[in-house]
């Protein structure tokens, strides 16, 4: 339960439901055939960017050390 609130307080938790939040709405968007909003779409491809650029500059930090 430590390392749920150490994640909690980085945020870590929270990012990985938005992001979860998002890719889930634009899947269910695309199956059922319905126009995916622009403002999503922009969303979605932003929070991508961010939560897979942090882990790459993570990962990139500790092979440094």
């Amino acid at each position: 339960m430590d390392k749920f609130y150490e994640l909690l307080e980085k945020s870590v938790i929270v990012s990985g439901i938005v992001t979860i939040a998002l890719v889930g709405t634009s899947c269910y968007l695309f199956a059922i055939q319905a126009p995916i909003p622009e403002l999503l779409g922009y969303a979605l491809t932003t929070i991508l960017g961010f939560f897979f650029g942090a882990k790459v500059t993570q990962e990139a930090y500790k092979r440094r050390l």
